[in-house]
C-alpha cells in the first residue's frame, strides 16, 4: 500500500452508500475536477491538474470506509510501435521518437525492465536518444515512458545485450486522458472523499443540492 495513501485511512464509521450519492467537487490550487456518484452504481469523473487532464466513467461501491472505482469500459492503454532497431556498441542504449512523438522537443523518460525485478526503473533519455544506464545493467526490455499520465504504456521491446540498441518508436495514445481504474479506493474522511493520484492527494467535496 502507498505511503500516503495508509497515512490517509481513518477509523471513522463509513455513512451509508446512499448519502454518497451526488456531485463531489474539488477546488485545490492548480487542480479542477468533479466526481459524480450515481445512485444506480456508475460514477462519472473529471480533473485536470497542471498538464495533465483526464476523464472517466464506471462503476462504483461502497467497501468500509472506502469507495471503489472501477472503469468500465476499460479504456486502451497508450502503446508504442517499433519503427526500427539498428545495432550499436555493446551497452549503448538510444531511445527515439518519431515525429511528432509527444509533440515537444527535449528529454523524456524510458523504463526499464530488468528479470527479478517486479517494477520497472525511470531512466532519462536525452534529445538526441542516448539512455544514460549509470551501474544499472543492460535492461531486458524496455519502451517510451508517456510523460504526465500515471500509466504503463504496452509495446515494450525485448533487448539483446550482447550488442547495443538504437530504438526508434512510434507513439500511439489510443484512450489516453480516459481514468483506468481498476479497483481504485477513494478514502471516505469526514465530509470528503480523497483520491491519491499523480502522486497526490485530491480532495473532493459534496455539492450542496
Amino acid at each position: 500500500m502507498p505511503i500516503l495513501l495508509a497515512f490517509l485511512l481513518v477509523s471513522a464509521p463509513p455513512p451509508a452508500a446512499a448519502a454518497l450519492v451526488g456531485e463531489w467537487r474539488t477546488d485545490q490550487m492548480e487542480m479542477a475536477g468533479g466526481l459524480e456518484l450515481r445512485a444506480n452504481g456508475h460514477f462519472r469523473y473529471a480533473l485536470s491538474y497542471g498538464a495533465a487532464d483526464e476523464t472517466g466513467a464506471g462503476k462504483w461501491e461502497l467497501r468500509s470506509d472506502r469507495v471503489i472505482l472501477t472503469s468500465d469500459p476499460m479504456p486502451v492503454a497508450p502503446a508504442f510501435e517499433l519503427v526500427s532497431d539498428q545495432r550499436l556498441p555493446k551497452g549503448e542504449l538510444r531511445v527515439e521518437l518519431e515525429p511528432p512523438g509527444f509533440g515537444y522537443q527535449g528529454s523524456y523518460d524510458v523504463l526499464l525492465y530488468s528479470t527479478g525485478k517486479a517494477a520497472p526503473e525511470v531512466a532519462k533519455a536525452m534529445s538526441d536518444g542516448l539512455v544514460s544506464l549509470g551501474e544499472r545493467p543492460y535492461p531486458d526490455r524496455v519502451v517510451p515512458a508517456v510523460p504526465f499520465y500515471p500509466v504503463e504504456p504496452q509495446g515494450a521491446v525485448r533487448l539483446d545485450a550482447r550488442f547495443g540498441h538504437r530504438l526508434v518508436f512510434r507513439f500511439k495514445p489510443n484512450d489516453l486522458g480516459k481514468a483506468a481504474f481498476k479497483g481504485e479506493p477513494l478514502i471516505l474522511d469526514g465530509d470528503r472523499l480523497l483520491l491519491v493520484r499523480f502522486d497526490t492527494a485530491i480532495r473532493f467535496r459534496k455539492v450542496d443540492p
